[in-house]
């Protein structure tokens, strides 16, 4: 019996000697009856005959769908720049030109497959980089292929069904006070003293303390209602400092009440700025260079960093990450019997589950002792 022709419209995949498989569509009404393309795996070759199906059904040409994923994912950066923070489209920007344009840049929109991502995934782990890298370029690859399906440039977005690495757990180390002490010595007499103080007394993040204004403290209340960020220059060269009102999150603008040696240490930065004639309605500052040179300037959170390791290290203390002040003051309230409830109020986490799961590994040892407090209490 004779073999039915193929309707225009439909398509096959065959599977080649080779192990791939090749995807074909007839064109209906086209000189060119034809397209196709070789995949690796059947799935891509799938996905491939299914989009320029839909493409056809749609009413569109499937051989002149020729946006490439740089293309798109120059529009998706031109159209979501409008709605995100300078530093956040920065970090965009870097994930697309670093590593999605130079993995999959020239693949049409319409060939995209799985494997495409896998492999802009692959790119940033086989470089070396983090768990946590990788996660965030897929990140934003999802977000821009999720614009180009409400767009219909593709039916499914490929991303979702890509697993990013999973990242090594990262435990939060509990500060004993004797670790908290020896760190507060380390910086007494230091430009950071009245800094480091705050940090490990308060668990205010970097950029909360760098922007707190001595409008915001009231006796020994801190109300905390803004930060210090980095904003990219005009042109793209640098960024400059310049403090937001806008909170992390919903909770993020609270009020706090800082322990008495806070207190003494915001005291002491205040006559430090009227003896070195430092005045500024911000508590942390440092005198400008070049164009500002003489005021009163923000402080910048990577050299803040940087002096504060230096400084660990000159007095031979184990290094730590400036983050870690935060983590101190959290683990430290835990270990004197402070509610967990309490210590998330004070960190403007959105959710008391988000404190539970980052100290999570710290709160049986805390338990234990408190268990064995109890025991001596009732015994003694």
């Amino acid at each position: 019996m004779a073999k039915r022709p193929r309707k225009r419209g439909t398509g096959a995949i065959t599977k080649l000697p080779s192990g791939s498989f090749r995807a074909q569509l007839s064109l209906p009404g086209s000189g060119r009856q034809r397209i196709g393309q070789t995949f690796r795996v059947e799935d891509d070759a799938k996905h491939w005959l299914r989009e320029q199906t839909r493409r056809l059904r749609a009413g569109e040409d499937p051989d002149e769908a020729r946006t490439t994923v740089a293309a798109h994912l120059d529009d998706w950066l031109e159209n979501v720049g409008h709605s995100i923070r300078p530093m956040t489209l920065r970090g965009y920007r870097a994930h697309v030109e670093t590593w999605i344009v130079p993995a999959i840049g020239s693949v049409r929109m319409s060939d995209l497959t799985a494997r495409h991502v896998r492999l802009v995934r692959d790119r940033v782990t086989k470089a070396g980089r983090s768990p946590r890298t990788a996660a965030g370029v897929l990140l934003t690859l999802r977000m821009a292929l999720g614009q180009a399906v409400d767009d219909g440039l593709v039916s499914r977005n490929l991303a979702d069904a890509v697993r990013p690495p999973r990242p090594a757990p990262r435990q939060v180390v509990a500060t004993s006070p004797d670790d908290a002490r020896a760190i507060l010595a380390a910086f007494k007499g230091h430009r950071l003293e009245g800094l480091v103080a705050a940090a490990i007394g308060t668990g205010l993040r970097q950029g909360e303390l760098l922007g707190l204004r001595w409008s915001d403290i009231t006796g020994d209340r801190i109300r905390v209602a803004g930060s210090v960020r980095p904003v990219p220059r005009a042109g793209g060269h640098g960024y400059e400092l310049e403090r937001s009102d806008q909170a992390k999150t919903r909770r993020s603008i609270r009020s706090i009440e800082a322990p008495p040696f806070v207190v003494a240490a915001l005291a002491e930065e205040r006559r430090r700025q009227a003896a070195e004639n430092l005045i500024s309605p911000y508590v942390f500052v440092t005198r400008g260079r070049r164009e500002n040179e003489g005021k009163a300037v923000f402080l910048d959170g990577i050299n803040v960093t940087r002096a504060f390791q230096r400084q660990l290290a000159a007095k031979g203390l184990p290094t730590m990450r400036w983050h870690d002040l935060r983590h101190a003051y959290a683990t430290l309230m835990l270990s004197v019997g402070v509610p967990l409830r309490v210590i998330q109020e004070a960190l403007g986490h959105t959710s008391i589950a988000t404190t539970a799961g980052i100290y999570a590994h710290v709160l049986p040892a805390l338990q234990r002792d408190a268990a064995a407090k109890l025991e001596e209490a009732l015994t003694k």
